[in-house]
C-alpha cells in the first residue's frame, strides 16, 4: 500500500514535466504566429514602377531562348523591359499581329517564364 502513496518529489517531477510541456506548446504558438506575420501579403507594386523606363525592341538573346524552351508561341515580335526589383527578370511583352498582345514574365538566367497575361493596364503598350 505504500507504493501508492505519492512523495512531494514525485508531484514536483509531474509539475515540472507540465510545465515543460507547456512551456513547448505555447512557444510553437508564438512561433507559428511570428512566422505568420513575416510572410503576410506584401503590397503589389505596380508594373509602372517595377518595369519602369522604355520598352526595348533589341533582340535579347536570353529572352528569345527562354521564350523558345517553354514553348511560348505567337511571339514573332517582343519588347520587353528590366524588372527594378529583381535582377533578371524582363516583363516581355509577345504579338503575332503587333496590335494584340500577351504579357510574359521572363527570368533570363533559368530560362523560365511564367504567362501568359494580359498586358499591364498601368503601362504603355510597345511602339509595335
Amino acid at each position: 500500500m505504500n507504493h501508492l502513496v505519492k512523495t512531494p518529489a514525485a508531484n514536483i517531477a509531474r509539475l515540472r514535466t507540465l510545465f515543460w510541456t507547456a512551456a513547448a506548446v505555447l512557444g510553437m504558438i508564438f512561433i507559428t504566429a511570428m512566422v505568420d506575420n513575416k510572410v503576410a501579403p506584401t503590397k503589389e507594386v505596380p508594373a509602372r514602377i517595377e518595369y519602369a523606363g522604355d520598352w526595348h525592341g533589341k533582340f535579347h538573346l536570353q529572352i528569345a531562348k527562354a521564350l523558345v524552351k517553354n514553348s511560348v508561341k505567337f511571339c514573332g515580335e517582343f519588347y520587353w523591359r528590366q524588372s527594378t526589383i529583381s535582377h533578371g527578370q524582363y516583363l516581355v511583352l509577345c504579338s503575332a499581329d503587333g496590335t494584340s498582345w500577351r504579357a510574359y514574365l521572363v527570368w533570363d538566367s533559368i530560362g523560365e517564364v511564367m504567362g501568359p497575361y494580359d498586358a499591364p493596364q498601368d503601362l504603355p503598350l510597345p511602339p509595335g
